[in-house]
């Protein structure tokens, strides 16, 4: 017990029964600054992604300040994680190089009795992405690597399509040269053929042989007739070749009355 003398009388009292006063102490924030600048007049701000060092520096008010246990706690809570307690006896606390996000700062203070402010000093900003971290950048790359593919690609075909067309001009000269060979090597073979031809007619009915003559008439005729045909056409099936040529070689067999023979072999790979 606990005697005390006043001027209204003595007293007493057991220190167990005191009760411990409610007083919490308050805090406040004396500055905070984002790369040198003062932010203290907001209570919501929006910081560049350079404005990313910060420093928050506060005061706790207490007549019953702890002696064997830090007077302060903090935590910095980035897009509503959850954060650990930080405990310190310092008035100031500097957080540098903060990624993008949304955050929230909070400080309390503590009495000797372990009771913390009853109301925090709070502070939420944001940090703001660079604008090559943003939405907008991504899309912009996206579309630009698109269009470089697309330009490329683009590109790749008109030159697979201006190869193919020259190939194509190149086998189009040299099917027209081949043509022209074939047509001169035609007119060259046709009057010596017909005259020749007509000679071998004149000789059998000269010799009094008709069957003959008619027959190398009608196989002279239709030999004309394929002849001009064919002379239309870009392209002859080996048939009506192999046809239009053995109708030949025996017009020149019976000229020269069957002193030759002649063969056409085809190879059994070919269509």
């Amino acid at each position: 017990e606990i005697w005390v003398a006043t001027q209204s009388g003595v007293n007493y009292f057991k220190p167990e029964d005191v009760t411990v006063p409610a007083y919490t102490p308050p805090i406040y924030f004396d500055s905070i600054r984002a790369s040198g600048k003062n932010i203290l007049s907001e209570s919501l701000i929006n910081l560049d992604h350079d404005e990313n060092d910060l420093n928050f520096h506060y005061t706790g008010v207490s007549y019953r300040k702890p002696t064997n246990k830090e007077f302060y706690k903090y935590a910095l809570i980035k897009d509503k994680q959850d954060t650990s307690w930080v405990y310190t006896n310092d008035r100031s606390i500097q957080f540098t190089n903060l990624e993008r996000g949304n955050y929230h700062f909070i400080v309390m203070a503590r009495n000797k009795y372990n009771k913390w402010s009853e109301k925090p000093a709070e502070f939420g900003f944001t940090v703001l992405p660079s604008f090559f971290q943003t939405l907008w950048f991504k899309l912009i790359v996206g579309f630009s690597l698109l269009l470089t593919f697309l330009t490329v690609y683009r590109s790749r075909i008109k030159r697979l399509e201006r190869k193919e067309e020259f190939r194509r001009e190149i086998d189009e000269a040299e099917f027209r040269v081949k043509k022209a060979e074939l047509n001169a090597l035609r007119n060259q073979m046709n009057p010596h053929f017909i005259y020749n031809s007509l000679n071998s007619i004149q000789n059998f009915i000269f010799h009094n042989r008709p069957e003959r003559a008619n027959f190398f008439l009608s196989k002279f005729s239709r030999l004309m007739r394929t002849s001009l045909d064919m002379s239309k056409l870009n392209l002859v099936e080996i048939g009506e070749e192999i046809r239009f040529l053995e109708d030949y070689l025996a017009l020149e067999e019976l000229r020269f009355e069957n002193k030759f023979e002649s063969t056409i072999t085809i190879s059994e790979d070919i269509d």
